[in-house]
């Protein structure tokens, strides 16, 4: 870094990869024993990282829903009000953007943090929706008993489709 302030956002790209590099062992573990649950567990606790790495307008889609463009053009609903009913969802949920780093992180686990940044671009983007679109997709998902899509499948937004939420 030499005489470098490291900002904020490379700070923690840098920390998210060394969790991950650090949990890499208690992944290969807990995908060894065949136990999901343990597994399902595992990556849900590592999600966080992704979040607090990802919740910036660098990693934020284009995409937004039309009942979202439709509400945040409706004069009569308050700015506050908008807000409240906007909603960031990733599109790669982040308990299969973990199991997709872990797995990325198998086949490479010296992974500088520009690999790492990479696949943070490819698995952390994330749309605009309503807050009911993000409801329906979280009840999609425990609906599903968590049975996830594979991440090109969630590029290609397979799960609004199913739900009819529609993205321009």
């Amino acid at each position: 870094m030499g005489n470098e302030i490291e900002s904020i956002r490379d700070m923690d790209i840098r920390l998210s990869l060394r969790l991950f590099k650090d949990q890499l062992n208690s992944y290969i573990i807990s995908k060894d024993s065949k136990d999901i649950r343990e597994l399902d567990r595992l990556t849900n606790l590592n999600r966080n990282p992704i979040f607090d790495t990802t919740n910036r307008v660098m990693y934020r889609h284009d995409k937004k829903s039309i009942n979202l463009i439709l509400i945040k053009e409706n004069k009569n609903i308050s700015s506050k009000e908008r807000a409240r009913l906007t909603k960031k969802d990733h599109i790669v949920p982040r308990c299969v953007a973990t199991k997709y780093i872990f797995e990325e992180l198998i086949d490479n686990p010296n992974m500088s943090i520009q690999e790492y940044e990479e696949i943070l671009m490819k698995v952390g983007k994330y749309a605009e929706i309503t807050a009911d679109e993000h409801d329906l997709l979280r009840i999609y998902h425990k609906n599903n008993n968590n049975k996830y899509l594979s991440v090109e499948e969630y590029l290609n937004f397979t799960h609004y489709k199913e739900l009819g939420i529609v993205l321009i």
